[in-house]
């Protein structure tokens, strides 16, 4: 009895050994990758996409994007930047700064045999026409900033397409609501028209003026949305809230006129809404289509809204978004 005793013990050692190895190889094996793209190791920026050989597969249509903070299983399929990856195992919830081209060790570049079903990262379109005499209330080119077109240093560029893909999400969702909203109009206490969009939680309103755009919405008594928009000047101050994570986070941007048809485009973000892992970046863009075309500025910082002063003074004038912006 006591050797039998003995010999499971061992077994169930031997086991719990095989896991315990298991799990620290796998511990290393994303250590390493992520040790790999660390700046300054395996040249800048990290590993190259073309040093890590794709599997071939045939790819099912409609593939979606990666989204942080999603829980992916083993060979779930995600496109990125215009290129198709594959989770490998075991599997693991994505994170802000984990992005599939550069951590090897949780995503294997896919080379799809039928054709690359992804889209390559779409082109900021020119906003809607303004309707009974109002500009569009959401415009997302705004909230996103296309640092890879213009030779953003390290991985500052693929950074900000996560940045871009939120802002998206934010608009997309906001704008589900306004274009299904009941409109009415209303004048405030300066005699200016206003606009007011009701759809069930959501409300926006905004007021146009002199060239002057003045908007709000909120979804159940909430701020999502506030912005100041100079349609004369190119002049702009705004705030998104993204709800694409557990904690509602926010996005500053900021266009200052430059001349020659030119604009300073500041974004501001804490995407994730914990105070960590924050990021600026600047570019001059052109006035009209805020398409890229000189990088200025990237910086990676901690803090949340307390470390933006731009944001924070931004935030005060607008009225504060208490409760939904943390640090401030």
């Amino acid at each position: 009895m006591a050797n039998t005793n003995l010999d499971r013990a061992n077994t169930n050692s031997a086991a719990s050994l095989s896991r315990s190895l298991s799990v620290f190889a796998r511990a290393s094996s994303i250590a390493l990758g992520l040790l790999l793209t660390a700046p300054g190791c395996a040249g800048e920026g990290g590993a190259e996409l073309d040093e890590i050989e794709a599997i071939v597969l045939e790819c099912p249509t409609g593939i979606f994007p990666w989204i942080p903070q999603t829980a992916y299983k083993p060979n779930d399929l995600v496109t990125f930047e215009g290129e198709v990856f594959s989770a490998r195992p075991p599997g693991h919830v994505a994170q802000v700064d984990w992005l599939p081209p550069i951590v090897p060790a949780l995503w294997q570049p896919v080379e799809c045999s039928n054709g690359n079903p992804a889209p390559e990262p779409p082109d900021q379109e020119e906003p809607a026409p303004p309707q009974n005499g109002f500009p569009a209330l959401l415009d997302v080119r705004f909230f996103q900033l296309d640092l890879a077109a213009v030779g953003a240093p390290g991985n500052s560029g693929a950074i900000f397409q996560v940045v871009n893909a939120v802002a998206q999400n934010s608009v997309v969702d906001l704008d589900n609501f306004a274009a299904n909203a009941r409109v009415t109009f209303e004048n405030d206490a300066q005699g200016r028209q206003v606009e007011v969009r009701r759809n069930g939680a959501f409300e926006s309103r905004q007021t146009f003026a002199a060239g002057i755009q003045e908007a709000v919405a909120t979804v159940g008594g909430k701020k999502r949305l506030q912005l100041v928009r100079n349609h004369n000047t190119g002049a702009f101050e705004g705030i998104i809230i993204a709800p694409s994570f557990d904690a509602n986070a926010p996005i500053s941007a900021f266009v200052v006129p430059v001349g020659g048809g030119r604009v300073r485009h500041l974004v501001i973000e804490d995407i994730a809404n914990n105070q960590r892992n924050d990021y600026r970046g600047e570019a001059v863009v052109d006035a009209a289509s805020l398409r890229p075309l000189e990088f200025v500025f990237f910086q990676q910082f901690q803090g949340g809204l307390v470390a933006q002063p731009e944001s924070k003074a931004m935030v005060e004038r607008f009225g504060g978004f208490a409760g939904i912006v943390r640090g401030f």
